[in-house]
């Protein structure tokens, strides 16, 4: 019987139409895809290659496929505000680019298949069925904040975290670990950490994709990455569930690291991201300048790496003729616009 069924739901799978992202926004919406909107129930193989919201629940069923992340990076999401079923043959799929926040419960039921090489957050219970199977890699991570309910097979060599108790009356192997009764299994998930120059000035950049319990961040600078100075400190949003940016805004010169800490509110913290940064101080003078004055920056520019080039990408030397308009030079590898009257 068992083989009869599944050799039907494959017959059923023949030529399931496959839909990709097209850009970031809510499942439901046509234009986040590259053609219609999938639906809150769908049998189609599925690939998210962007950041996308769905305000209800998904169904993935008949031999479907849903795959989130494309291991190119950056980070791609999926977040569901609501249930999430897996059922009849079918495979979620979170590359190591990926993360899947689910807010509320999942079922993996009748040979339905997880692969976690990246994060499934699980903000609700767990239900993984006696004909069901889940697999998680050295890079994977499950977050769950109800009960764990595993009657099927699950492979952990990665991270599997549960706030509750996790049940298991399957079979549950790998060389990962498994700690229930977590106080904090979703973490922040972090995106990522950037910065510019701007007006002389470092301006740092970060999101998150989720937040639970985060009191606020430290931003600490560094020479050597042995000893760390705190420059500032932002506020969390406490918990959410959807993205949250932030900036960060202060004054250093030199060559130097910034590392990112997150803070919960009961002191656990954690490095997100280190960076490297050079604010070399460097400012074109004059600016504009005089197109007959263009000896005055050259003289300006001298013992400087710097190469001069038009809003076309033409190169110029000082011996070229400069018409008003306006330039870009890259100085120590940092680029500046120049205005000639």
């Amino acid at each position: 019987m068992k083989g009869f069924l599944l050799s039907t739901l494959l017959i059923l799978s023949i030529g399931l139409t496959a839909q990709t992202t097209n850009q970031n926004g809510d499942w439901e919406d046509n234009a986040t895809w590259q053609g219609a909107a999938p639906g809150t129930t769908f049998a189609s193989d599925v690939y998210i290659e962007h950041k996308v919201t769905s305000n209800s629940g998904l169904n993935l069923f008949l031999g479907g496929t849903l795959t989130i992340g494309n291991n190119n990076g950056p980070t791609d999401s999926l977040t569901i505000n609501g249930e999430f079923i897996s059922t009849g043959v079918t495979t979620l799929i979170i590359n190591n680019d990926g993360v899947a926040k689910i807010n509320g419960d999942i079922s993996n039921i009748f040979l339905g298949s997880i692969i976690v090489d990246g994060k499934l957050l699980v903000d609700g219970n767990f239900y993984n069925t006696g004909t069901s199977d889940i697999s998680v890699s050295e890079t994977g991570t499950i977050g769950v904040t109800g009960d764990f309910y595993n009657l099927g097979d699950v492979a952990n060599d990665g991270n599997i975290n549960v706030g509750g108790t996790y049940f298991d009356a399957g079979n549950t192997t790998g060389t990962g670990t498994l700690d229930e009764g977590h106080t904090n299994p979703l973490p922040v998930e972090f995106g990522n950490l950037t910065h510019e120059i701007v007006n002389d000035r470092v301006r740092l950049e970060w999101y998150t994709l989720s937040e639970l319990n985060n009191d606020y961040f430290i931003i600490e600078k560094s020479t050597d990455m042995d000893s760390w100075t705190e420059v500032g400190r932002v506020n969390g949003n406490g918990t959410t569930s959807v993205r949250s940016d932030y900036t960060f805004d202060f004054s250093a010169h030199g060559e130097f690291y910034i590392q990112l800490k997150q803070f919960d509110y009961d002191g656990k913290n954690e490095v997100l991201k280190i960076i490297h940064i050079v604010n070399d101080g460097f400012k074109l003078y004059p600016n504009p300048v005089k197109a007959d004055q263009m000896n005055v920056l050259f003289n300006n520019l001298q013992g400087a790496d710097y190469r001069i080039f038009n809003q076309y990408g033409v190169e110029y030397t000082r011996n070229d003729n400069f018409e008003k308009g306006f330039y870009f030079v890259r100085v120590n590898n940092k680029m500046h616009k120049l205005i000639v009257e």
